[in-house]
């Protein structure tokens, strides 16, 4: 009889579960961190995973190093990918759903790289996301998708935020705002934002 978190980790690698719902849920419960330890040490029993030394490969290490990459498409893709093996390592039957790898795969040619922290993601999969025509080709889907963004975070030229963490990209009544400049004191680097339609400016400090 499967458990309940390990029910719960088959219905994340069906697709029913999305990766920032289950990655909260692993930082909160015990008992799910529990579960990929377990899955982990039986892949390695059944030689279906090489152990690492030292093992930088085990649930606790990687999820953690997953939950702060900056990318939101690579860490999604990283985070489905991993648990799946664990669980098709472990001897778990499961099929395998790809939606994760191939919105990272779409986001490599479509989406910069200032455009894809959290907030920014929530924007694209909200507006510009749904707006491309499906039964595009790839490469001109990924193409349109630029031009989107690119108008709606008001980019012009080479004139955007080179995040040094995260991207940040601030909203304002649900639209981004606009990109005024950067300026590194140290090891501190302040971001500038405009809204265009009120006036409010609005800042973010990052650090090296």
């Amino acid at each position: 009889m499967v458990n309940e978190n390990e029910a719960f980790v088959q219905r994340f690698l069906s697709g029913e579960i999305g990766c920032e719902p289950f990655l909260q849920v692993y930082q909160r419960q015990a008992g799910l961190r529990q579960c990929l330890d377990d899955l982990y040490n039986e892949a390695v029993t059944r030689g279906a995973w090489e152990r690492l030394n030292p093992p930088l490969d085990m649930p606790e290490k990687y999820m953690d190093w997953i939950g702060r990459c900056a990318n939101v498409f690579f860490r999604r893709a990283q985070l489905y990918d991993f648990v799946y093996r664990l669980f098709v390592g472990a001897g778990r039957e499961q099929a395998k759903y790809c939606k994760y790898e191939e919105e990272h795969r779409f986001s490599l040619d479509a989406v910069p790289e200032y455009a894809a922290g959290d907030s920014a993601v929530r924007y694209l999969e909200a507006v510009i996301f749904p707006s491309l025509p499906q039964e595009l080709p790839a490469s001109r889907r990924a193409a349109l998708c630029r031009k989107k963004i690119k108008e709606a975070f008001h980019i012009e030229g080479r004139h955007y935020p080179r995040w040094v963490q995260e991207a940040e990209w601030p909203f304002r009544d649900g639209k981004p705002m606009r990109f005024v400049g950067q300026k590194t004191e140290g090891e501190r680097v302040t971001y500038t934002f405009a809204d265009d339609e009120t006036g409010a400016v609005e800042t973010i400090e990052q650090y090296y």
